[in-house]
């Protein structure tokens, strides 16, 4: 008995799908056999004539360790009822790993199973990586890297840095990888979390995100997380298994980069530790917008690295070139247009802080006025490393 038994299922008129319980291996005529169950598109087909065949979505041998059917059972077609499958058969197959011709061909005697499939329990989900605040006049806008598209989000805003944690949701049922708080108070600093909601529950919270909304044209940080390729910033204790900042293993802690840091009347926002968060040798999108220079947060690795080119190109197609030099992140050498920013230890490969005195500086370069900047070339140098950049008015 090569052929099989047929149900069809589908939403009303649509998404229709045959289902076939037919013999895997074997003649199930006259003997017990192993089965399979096949999930088949109604409303594909691939060839013409004879050769016209339905287009397979899935079957029970593409996991047989979790969806086996068993030894095929005649005369019974699989049932269709509140978004499962039902499939009669005489018992789990024998080694249901093993390929078809390794199976045991005739099944054991007076056993017998019912097979139930359907979706698989949600997991519960993922924390949003890299959620971003940019303020505006009155507003503020987050963006964050999400999941799947049939989660939704919710959002958590207070006015300290752990008030975000134990406030009710500020918002719910959010779609999409971004929001915009229109309710904000110009001059109040805002804190945000994000966490990812789907039929198995929350996330844990989002690493935090700041913003302070205010009138006139404000700096902008700029999102580096599309482009972010190497570990810079890691928490204490924890085995740096990256490269980290210097390709040697080594970072910076995360205390200091935990809130925003400001420097030239900018704020500067970072990635999460743990996570890549620092980047070299890119080419990174600029938002738009009507600005004057840009500033860059960055330190050199594995001595000073002078003489290095960044390019700014503008949307009429014309470019800036700015020479450079900068300082090792363990010897400050004082360059021209280079300020000492931020002065902090750094965590060793094994996590251990290294009680040293580490820096970043911070670089800023003029835009041309009346120009509209599109992006920033980095240094082609890994040793050349950037943490953050705001675009400042």
């Amino acid at each position: 008995m090569p052929g099989g038994f047929l149900s069809v299922s589908s939403n009303g008129k649509s998404n229709g799908i045959i289902w076939a319980a037919v013999p895997y291996v074997g003649n199930a005529n006259q003997g017990v056999r192993p089965g399979i169950l096949y999930a088949y598109d109604a409303t594909k087909f691939t060839g013409s004539g004879a050769t016209l065949a339905m287009t397979e979505l899935w079957d029970s041998r593409q996991n047989p360790a979790r969806a086996d059917l068993g030894y095929f059972a005649k005369f019974v077609c699989p049932t269709i009822a509140n978004g499962r499958v039902y499939v009669p058969s005489f018992g789990a197959t024998q080694n249901p790993g093993l390929p078809g011709a390794s199976l045991a061909v005739n099944g054991p005697a007076g056993q017998g199973q019912l097979v139930v499939y359907g979706l698989l329990p949600a997991a519960q989900p993922s924390a949003p990586s890299y959620v971003w605040a940019v303020a505006g006049n009155g507003q503020v806008t987050l963006s964050w890297a999400g999941g799947s598209p049939s989660n939704t989000y919710s959002i958590f805003r207070g006015a300290s840095a752990t008030a975000p944690y134990t406030a009710a949701a500020y918002a719910t049922g959010v779609t999409g990888t971004s929001w915009v708080d229109s309710h904000a108070t110009n001059g109040t600093t805002y804190y945000y979390v994000v966490e990812t909601v789907n039929t198995a529950g929350s996330s844990g919270p989002s690493n935090e995100a700041i913003a302070k909304p205010g009138t006139g044209n404000l700096p902008v940080p700029v999102a580096l997380r599309t482009v972010y390729n190497i570990s810079g910033i890691y928490p204490d204790r924890v085995r740096i298994t990256s490269g980290g900042l210097d390709d040697g293993g080594s970072a910076y802690p995360a205390t200091p980069f935990a809130g925003l840091v400001n420097w030239n009347n900018a704020p500067f926002a970072f990635a999460p530790p743990g996570w890549a968060s620092a980047v070299y040798s890119v080419q990174i999108p600029l938002p738009a917008g009507s600005f004057s220079k840009v500033l860059v947060l960055a330190a050199g690795v594995n001595g000073n690295q002078q003489g290095q080119q960044f390019t700014v190109h503008y949307s009429d197609g014309t470019s800036s070139a700015y020479m450079q030099s900068l300082s090792d992140w363990f010897t400050p050498q004082h360059y021209a247009g280079e300020s000492n920013v931020l002065q902090t230890y750094r965590n060793s490969p094994d996590g251990v802080p290294d009680p040293g005195t580490f820096n970043l500086y911070g670089y800023s370069f003029a835009l041309t006025t009346g120009k509209t900047a599109t992006s920033i070339q980095l240094p082609n140098n890994r040793n050349v490393t950037v943490l953050a950049i705001t675009l400042a008015p």
